[in-house]
């Protein structure tokens, strides 16, 4: 029996060692992958703003290390977001916040997720892309 604790406890240790290198991968990507040219914010950042030839507008962003997801991807076609996902935090609710803005304008988004505050953070995932989408959209309009 004493052996069958031990396999036990060398399996959590074993998945708690490659959980924690993963991690340290992810961070190491992060904070490599930021071009030099990237547009900062005070709770995030914009590693990636590019425009395709069919007019699709890809955004990356790394969120606010307050929040549980590691990075947000957007897709936007003109002023209406195609596309929303995010990396890590909580699968579900991030899931259901893209699903239900696909298709929605810009300013309407940023409308109804601005403030959300998650466990008392000052700030939350839907948050987070309410203003990288407010700050993409004010870079849009500099242009």
């Amino acid at each position: 029996m004493k052996i069958f604790y031990y396999c036990i406890a060398l399996i959590g240790l074993g998945l708690s060692v490659q959980s924690n290198l993963y991690l340290n991968a992810m961070n190491d990507n992060r904070t490599t992958e930021m071009p030099e040219t990237a547009t900062s914010g005070n709770d995030y950042r914009i590693i990636k703003d590019s425009l395709a030839d069919d007019g699709i507008r890809y955004i990356s962003a790394v969120p606010s290390s307050k929040v549980c997801s590691k990075r947000i991807d957007i897709e936007l076609s003109g002023d209406i977001v195609n596309k929303v996902t995010y990396f890590r935090g909580c699968s579900g609710n991030t899931q259901g916040v893209g699903a239900l803005i696909k298709g929605m304008s810009v300013q309407e988004a940023v409308s109804r997720l601005s403030g959300i505050n998650c466990n008392g953070k000052g700030t939350s995932c839907p948050d987070q892309l309410a203003k990288i989408l407010r700050s993409v959209s004010e870079n849009k309009s500099e242009d």
